[in-house]
């Protein structure tokens, strides 16, 4: 029971920090010795659905960006 309550305090303080962040518009913040990060990340990601409706030479024409955050503390 420890663990899970653990977790969800852990849960909690990493949104309530991405939320701070997010307000300031601060994608790193320095503490200590640690180093905070929520970014944008822009990706490529294939899109198979229409992939498995149109020929395999046309793979390329078929990736469409997206952006993602990550969160870290290192």
């Amino acid at each position: 029971m420890q663990k899970k309550e653990l977790e969800e305090q852990i849960k909690e303080n990493t949104n309530l920090i991405k939320e701070l962040m997010e307000s300031k518009r601060l994608e790193e913040v320095q503490c200590g010795e640690f180093t905070v990060r929520w970014a944008a990340m822009a990706a490529s990601r294939f899109d198979t659905t229409t992939f498995k409706k149109e020929h395999e030479e046309l793979y390329m024409q078929y990736l469409k960006p997206s952006t993602s955050k990550r969160f870290s503390i290192k």
